[in-house]
Order: C-alpha cells, then sequence, then structure tokens
C-alpha cells in the first residue's frame, strides 16, 4: 500500500466576499466579548467569595479576642506573612476550624493564645 503526500491547494483569495467577511468580523467580535464577559464575571464572583470568607474570619477573631476590624485584618495579615500562606487560605482556616486554646495561633503575636 502506498500512502502518498496529500496535495494542498493554494486558498483561493476571493473564496469570501466583502459581506461574508464583515460577517466573520461581526461573529469574532460577539465571541470575543462573550469570552471577556465570562472571565470578567468568574473573576467578579471569586472577589465576592474571597471578600465573603475574610469578613467571615474577621467577625470571628473579633468576637474572640474582642478586637476592632482592623486589629482582626492585622492578625488575619500576620498569620499570612508567618505561615507563609495566602490571606484567603488563612481565613478559610479561620472559618473552619476552631479555634484551640494555648499554644501558637492567630493571635500570638498579640500575646492571645489562639
Amino acid at each position: 500500500m502506498r500512502c502518498s503526500k496529500p496535495t494542498s491547494t493554494p486558498p483561493d483569495p476571493g473564496a469570501f466576499d466583502t459581506a461574508a467577511q464583515a460577517t466573520a468580523g461581526l461573529f469574532a467580535a460577539q465571541a470575543a466579548i462573550a469570552l471577556y464577559g465570562a472571565r470578567h464575571a468568574e473573576g467578579l464572583g471569586q472577589a465576592l467569595k474571597t471578600r465573603d470568607v475574610i469578613g467571615q474570619a474577621k467577625g470571628i477573631l473579633m468576637e474572640r479576642f474582642g478586637v476592632d476590624p482592623d486589629e482582626a485584618f492585622q492578625m488575619l495579615v500576620h498569620s499570612s506573612q508567618d505561615t507563609n500562606l495566602k490571606l484567603t487560605a488563612v481565613a478559610e482556616w479561620v472559618t473552619t476550624s476552631p479555634l484551640r486554646t494555648g499554644g501558637r495561633g492567630v493571635g500570638a503575636k498579640r500575646g492571645i493564645s489562639g
């Protein structure tokens, strides 16, 4: 059995008229806008989720340690830096794990066991 190399013909430069090219351009523009919108919406959804988790963690720290919102946020930031974890990961940990007494925790730098 012989396999021959497929022959390719050069594209016909006049295959699409001006109207077809304009229509293809409009479809391409619509597709680009739809993709941009989908990516933008996904980013906004993630930002809202992140903001919500950080807010919940701040609330927990404020209740547990009697601090104001700025101090609670700074506790999250310090814990993030000390553990080399992203702030959102620390906030998720705070919201899903009970704070332990004794030992090093979120409030360790403030002299608060957590």
